[in-house]
């Protein structure tokens, strides 16, 4: 499958963010990493501070989170703190609050306190403005980032995390949050 490439369209960061995430959710891992790592080499300050500034960051968020890079993602954590409880949008399209990504950087950079701090924040959000995609994604993360701690006490909350992001995404059609979710609960059940 032949994406649009973004050195086509090089005034415009937020694509390539938007098409590593892609990447990401198409299981080729290599690809989402070669499209950011232009902007880790410069710390994402090659990202202009125009209207997709804050999308485009919280994109690459997710899709090092997925990868785990934990250099990005400690720059990256730096770089979205003080936007913890914004919405980025651009025009019709809303993604999740950034507590949300936030939370997922902070997993992979081990700072458990601020993964409960973050994901805990976004839920209170998503829940509150009704934002069901958004809620079912932050409770897939923490599942996961629960489930792969591994503590005893964390299992029961990290099944029912789990459970809640595969219920809504069965009631909606959220085809990846389903996969993922069933993908997390079966490794769950295994260990």
């Amino acid at each position: 499958m032949e994406l649009v490439r973004p050195d086509e369209n090089p005034g415009i960061a937020a694509f390539a963010s938007v098409l590593a995430q892609i990447y990401c959710e198409l299981d080729r891992p290599e690809d989402a990493r070669s499209v950011l790592e232009p902007f880790v080499a410069d710390g994402f300050t090659s990202v202009p501070h125009d209207t997709t500034w804050l999308m485009a960051l919280c994109s690459a968020a997710g899709t090092v989170a997925d990868l785990a890079w934990v250099d990005a993602a400690g720059v990256l954590f730096e770089r979205l703190r003080p936007f913890a409880d914004q919405i980025p949008y651009y025009g019709p399209v809303a993604m999740s609050e950034v507590s949300r990504y936030l939370g997922c950087l902070a997993a992979v950079l081990g700072l458990d306190e601020d993964v409960e701090t973050y994901f805990s924040q976004s839920v209170k959000t998503h829940e509150r403005i009704e934002a069901p995609w958004s809620l079912a994604m932050t409770r897939l993360s923490w599942g996961q980032f629960l489930a792969t701690r591994g503590r005893p006490a964390d299992l029961p909350r990290a099944s029912s995390l789990l459970e809640l992001a595969l219920s809504s995404a069965q009631q909606r059609g959220y085809g990846l949050v389903e996969r993922r979710a069933r993908q997390a609960l079966e490794a769950l059940r295994d260990s």
